[in-house]
């Protein structure tokens, strides 16, 4: 049946998700001391939750359906389909879910229609188990920032010296 096929195709992806977290060594205060590098040759330290004011910012520039939609935006795809066949290459039908999908997945430099279904595939099985909000924490502690760096936390704190929670707009 399609809930367990689902069910596997969730199952695959969280399992994804926990080899993308570095190993991290902390000191007797819980302070970082060394980071290794993740699956993907990154350093990326998970944070269980993502301040209000980053969510607000992180859906107005990504995703701004992301609590009206089921993983996937037909209306973005169906433009961007429209888009492609006039000639035109337009940007931004992905989803967060499909986003979070595709880093998971590990797509992320081969885009073709088979890894956008397989994406989509993939994010409606997210969507189907697991909550809005665990669904934009995995992507903002998974979210490639350069530098080998992944995830805002991570992020965070290689760029500015600050926890997440410390920034400012």
């Amino acid at each position: 049946s399609v809930a367990v096929i689902f069910f596997i195709m969730e199952g695959i992806v969280i399992n994804k998700y926990r080899t993308l977290e570095s190993i991290s060594s902390f000191d007797r205060n819980g302070a970082i001391i060394q980071t290794e590098r993740n699956a993907k040759g990154n350093y990326s330290t998970y944070s269980d939750s993502i301040p209000e004011r980053v969510e607000e910012l992180l859906l107005q520039k990504e995703d701004r359906f992301f609590y009206l939609h089921p993983g996937i935006n037909p209306v973005s795809i169906l433009r961007a389909l429209i888009a492609r066949m006039s000639g035109k290459k337009i940007g931004g039908a992905s989803t967060i879910t499909q986003q979070l999908s595709k880093n998971l997945l590990g797509n992320e430099n081969s885009r073709n229609l088979y890894n956008k279904v397989t994406e989509l595939i993939f994010a409606l099985s997210l969507e189907t188990f697991e909550s809005k909000k665990n669904i934009l924490k995995m992507y903002a502690n998974t979210v490639y920032m350069g530098n080998n760096i992944q995830g805002l936390p991570t992020a965070s704190q290689f760029y500015f010296n600050k926890q997440l929670e410390e920034l400012t707009d």
